[in-house]
């Protein structure tokens, strides 16, 4: 007989129950209805009247690698989240996320270009030198909320070292620009704005300062990110100010969502599986790219990622029409049981491990993936040598349907000289 699975996914109480509840809901969803129709997603952002469209989720790790990998049919031109943003904000936040060929192939191919080797190396030696320059500051304090204090700052510095964003007010303004963008739902981060205001007021700030820093760098290139991207050519192209913009708002947020809350959601399942952590003290080096990895599955920073079909089509049996909203759940298929054995333990020495911590493959697949692994690793590597007996207590989550996120995380450990 079929356990009655609930049927209030679209809602925001459903993201504010506890993780192993939400993960026995996708379980029984994989296993039932791997494809399902829910109504409209319950928006913060769009009024009722505007945001009437339901849609589909997609809960097997083998279907959502199929829908990734085929652009043609499912679109990202008209959004990836689940719920529907104004076209305005989406435009100045999401940059080449939500294009498709062939102008997502012309956006990307600019960016890929300022991501060469050289310049990819430069920034993973910066990540290595202000993992250890952040734990100078944090070490010598012996307690405090490590998510704050580390797992939040390290994503935040780097994205501004990397724009060449100078430290001070401006630097603060868009960090805290960047943080809003994952936490618009979570009334507690909103500091009284409508949650529209928050995520549409960062993203145009975020914009503005990039504007700022283009003509800066136009005048005078320096050997940063912006300075690359401003200068990389493909097919002839360059990016506009307004593209540059864009990408600099998706990348701020990018890497607060993937590495702060990856970072935090790690310490977390080192404590609450001793076994796992004495298995990477045995060999810290030799594991950490292992172990990045299986955070990045067991933790899963981005919960989903959306599509909208082009045309008539099926999924696992299911027909779909022209231009039905389709939800991929990763948080779901790195859960697959097909795919991981034991999906529901963490394991450090896990493999191979088909993840979907940055996408299901295709055009889409994370850009930044290299960086967000080399950043995570130097992170931990700190933590482990310089503060090894670090030990987290109990966190308090984000309540966000498109972020897995942990807003505090409090820690004690031995103060370092």
């Amino acid at each position: 007989m079929a356990t009655q699975i609930p049927a209030d996914i679209h809602t925001f109480d459903f993201w504010a129950r506890p993780w192993a509840e939400r993960n026995e809901t996708f379980s029984l969803l994989r296993d039932q209805a791997p494809v399902r129709w829910s109504p409209p997603a319950e928006s913060v952002l769009m009024p009722p009247d505007e945001n009437t469209a339901g849609f589909w989720s997609v809960f097997r790790h083998e279907d959502i690698v199929k829908v990734s990998r085929n652009a043609k049919v499912f679109s990202s031109a008209e959004g990836v989240f689940m719920e529907d943003f104004p076209k305005e904000v989406r435009d100045a936040s999401l940059s080449f996320i939500v294009q498709d060929a062939p102008r997502h192939t012309q956006l990307r191919g600019i960016v890929v270009k300022a991501f060469s080797a050289r310049n990819m190396a430069k920034l993973e030696a910066e990540a290595t030198t202000v993992a250890a320059e952040l734990m100078d500051e944090v070490g010598p304090l012996g307690e405090g909320d490590f998510g704050k204090l580390y797992a939040r700052q390290l994503p935040g510095r780097l994205f501004a070292n990397f724009f060449g964003v100078p430290a001070g007010d401006l630097r603060d303004e868009a960090m805290h620009c960047a943080e809003m963008m994952a936490s618009w739902s979570d009334p507690d981060e909103l500091g009284g704005l409508a949650p529209i205001e928050a995520f549409g007021g960062a993203a145009m700030r975020l914009n503005e300062i990039a504007h700022q820093l283009t003509a800066e760098r136009r005048d005078a290139p320096g050997d940063d990110l912006l300075s690359w991207v401003i200068q990389a050519e493909f097919d002839g192209e360059r990016l506009t100010d307004a593209e540059i913009g864009s990408f600099f708002s998706l990348l701020a947020a990018a890497a607060n969502d993937t590495t702060r809350h990856s970072l935090s959601h790690g310490l977390l399942a080192l404590r609450q599986n001793p076994d796992q952590r004495a298995l990477l003290m045995e060999d810290l080096e030799g594991r950490l790219d292992s172990t990045v990895d299986e955070i990045l599955r067991y933790a899963t920073p981005l919960l989903h990622m959306r599509r909208t079909a082009t045309e008539d089509t099926v999924v696992a049996g299911q027909e779909i029409a022209a231009g039905d909203k389709v939800v991929l759940w990763y948080c779901s298929g790195n859960r697959d049981g097909s795919v991981f054995d034991e999906p529901d333990e963490f394991r450090i020495l896990r493999t191979p491990n088909r993840h979907l911590g940055f996408g299901g493959g295709g055009p889409h697949f994370c850009l930044g993936s290299n960086l967000a692994k080399a950043t995570l690793r130097a992170a931990l590597l700190q933590i482990h040598t310089r503060i090894p007996d670090i030990s987290v207590g109990e966190p308090e989550f984000l309540v966000a349907n498109f972020v897995h996120g942990i807003k505090s995380l409090p820690a004690t450990w031995t103060p370092t000289a």
